[in-house]
């Protein structure tokens, strides 16, 4: 299972492209040796049905999936307790134990031990994926934190209690809908705290499992250990979710192309042996070199980062330039956002203040409002990373509290671009 995960959301680039452009990109995946496609409906960001960004967000979803489909590759749907914001405050779960703060406790969960909690999440997936059936759906993920998860005392420990019974109950309703389909139950984060939830998801599957395809397993940091020392819940196949996005540069796609040619091959060389495929958590294009190395490990275990790299530039630029040196890549993922702060600065230095107002503003007036809202998010976003470019020169964790608030506003965005216009 060759995969790769769109995570389509804050007006990212897999949230705003066009059907061409969409295909065209899962095209070049598909030749790097990608077979399904995974995605998610936000839930997290949404009112209900009725809010006027459910809609839209369904075609995206569509587009996606329907891209997929036309290049030969499989589509893959994720799912769990996190429902609209609109969802009843009685059937909220009871928030996550999380001393570590990797769980998280945000969107509406709901508690799957309440009948009536139940009965939303089921009632509400099975919506979902009723608006795909001309599409069809392949693969079911079911998720268990990040976001996810019920605390209360019913449902604990949550990976091997409340959220099995609710995967299983949720993979019953997919697969009344997609007969066909194939059930992926994550691991995310277990053990961390609280423990004993991979002991204890192995002795539940040990009991009887008809349901359950394939084991998904991965971390924030080095890959899960239990899988590595013990046999894999189930005895079923087991892939993983390498995080390619974020790893040492914050905040995600502030920063331009983001290299990880070292530490993806150390997680390769954790785990390799006993994978079989798995899904990259992807924020966006910018990272498109770390898909092609993790397509690669997928396609052949036996390759490696370096020998990826090599056919990646003689693939992008010319097979001329293949075999030059590269640059240290442990420096390039040390210094990611410290370079491109450089750069940039070093840039903007070159445009008078008059001069780079114009330039925005003739590029401002052509966009519509949610492009001038991504702009925006783009500009925050890299003025964190760059310290000297704020104004009063202050710590770089001031300029990232300023980049929350800003970005935590479309309508103050909007408003800025207007004055720019202006």
């Amino acid at each position: 299972m060759r995969g790769v995960y769109f995570a389509s959301h804050f007006h990212n680039w897999y949230h705003l492209a066009e059907g061409e452009e969409i295909s065209r990109y899962i095209e070049d995946l598909a030749l790097w040796g990608v077979n399904t496609l995974m995605a998610i409906y936000p839930f997290i960001n949404l009112q209900g049905w009725d809010d006027p960004e459910a809609t839209p967000a369904v075609t995206q979803l569509r587009k996606l999936f329907s891209a997929a489909k036309r290049v030969g590759l499989s589509t893959t749907l994720g799912l769990n307790n996190v429902l609209f914001n609109d969802a009843p405050h009685e059937l909220r779960a009871t928030p996550l134990q999380d001393p570590l703060g990797r769980h998280g406790n945000s969107g509406a969960t709901i508690c799957p031990s309440l009948p009536a909690g139940r009965d939303l999440i089921m009632k509400t997936s099975a919506e979902l994926l009723g608006k795909l059936t001309d599409i069809g759906v392949d693969n079911l993920i079911l998720w268990p934190y990040d976001e996810g998860g019920c605390g209360c005392s019913n449902c604990r420990p949550w990976g091997a209690n409340g959220f099995v019974r609710m995967s299983q109950d949720i993979a019953g309703v997919a697969r009344s809908i997609f007969p066909r389909v194939k059930t992926i139950l994550s691991t995310w984060t277990f053990d961390t705290p609280p423990e004993g939830e991979w002991a204890g998801l192995a002795d539940a599957l040990s009991r009887g499992n008809d349901w359950a395809d394939y084991i998904l397993a991965d971390a924030h940091e080095d890959f899960p250990r239990y899988p590595l020392e013990n046999a894999v819940p189930g005895n079923l196949p087991l892939i993983n979710f390498p995080e390619i996005s974020m790893w040492g540069n914050w905040p995600w796609g502030g920063c331009g192309a983001h290299p990880l040619p070292n530490r993806l091959q150390h997680l390769w060389n954790q785990a390799g042996a006993v994978l079989r495929g798995g899904f990259p958590y992807s924020e966006g294009i910018y990272e498109d070199i770390n898909k092609a190395i993790v397509a690669q490990f997928y396609w052949n275990p036996d390759s490696s980062a370096q020998s990826t790299l090599r056919e990646y530039a003689a693939f992008e630029y010319s097979p001329a330039v293949a075999d030059m040196p590269f640059p240290d890549a442990g420096n390039v993922e040390i210094r990611g956002c410290q370079y491109v702060s450089e750069q940039i600065t070093a840039l903007l230095k070159t445009f008078a203040q008059e001069e780079l107002v114009s330039i925005l503003r003739d590029f401002l007036r052509d966009q519509g409002a949610q492009q001038q809202i991504a702009f925006f998010d783009l500009i925050f976003t890299t003025a964190t990373c760059i310290a000297p470019m704020c104004a009063s020169r202050r710590s770089e964790t001031n300029c990232a509290g300023n980049w929350k608030v800003l970005r935590g506003g479309n309508e103050l965005q909007l408003e800025f671009a207007h004055v720019i216009i202006a």
